[in-house]
């Protein structure tokens, strides 16, 4: 008796536009909650708003390629956010909760904007499976990827970046993130700093 060991892939489509792409190899649409599907079929704040000043980027690479950037127009006199749009690349969990981090920054402060917590992207993204669960922490890390962009943009120090931000490379959220921009621009500031003088 033959069996067939090679099973042929159930086909199915993928979200692709030109601020968001789904992973070809992610899970149905069926293993999240109701309110995933809802926030990435209306998601309205793609791409980046008119003027933006201010960008932010995470990644990763360990549970499938995940990429999240969000682009801030900010108000630099206020410390304020007026508008804030998203790209990403991932699965539809983190597609979510880039919109959501998104329009939870808009018309904040950057320091309010700080507050956004890994219990607010549950509360607003339902039940995520058990492999998706680390999603949120990315979108924390972009949101204070975002503060710090301003920062340094406003010529602000390392230190004071690092205070600011409550960035540390001991958090959880930076440990997840391979890629951040925010540990890039730090690493730079302090390589600006300590740069060797240039030899005669």
């Amino acid at each position: 008796m033959q069996r067939n060991v090679y099973r042929d892939i159930e086909e199915r489509l993928v979200i692709r536009t030109a601020h968001i792409s789904q992973s070809p190899h992610e899970i149905g649409a069926g293993a999240y909650s109701p309110a995933v599907a809802r926030i990435v079929a209306n998601a309205d704040n793609t791409g980046a708003p008119d003027g933006y000043n201010c960008v932010s980027m995470i990644g990763s690479s360990k549970r499938g390629t995940l990429s999240l950037r969000l682009f801030g127009r900010a108000d630099y006199e206020n410390e304020r956010f007026v508008a804030v749009g998203f790209k990403a690349h991932g699965c539809l969990a983190l597609i979510a909760a880039a919109s959501v981090a998104a329009h939870l920054c808009e018309g904040l402060s950057w320091k309010q904007a700080l507050c956004v917590s890994v219990e607010n992207f549950y509360d607003c993204l339902g039940d995520l499976p058990w492999d998706k669960r680390h999603v949120p922490y990315f979108a924390v890390e972009a949101i204070r990827a975002l503060v710090g962009d301003c920062l340094a943009r406003a010529q602000q120090e390392c230190g004071f970046i690092e205070a600011y931000t409550g960035c540390d490379d001991n958090l959880l959220e930076c440990m997840l993130c391979e890629h951040c921009s925010l540990r890039t621009l730090r690493n730079e500031l302090r390589y600006k700093k300590h740069k060797c003088p240039a030899r005669t």
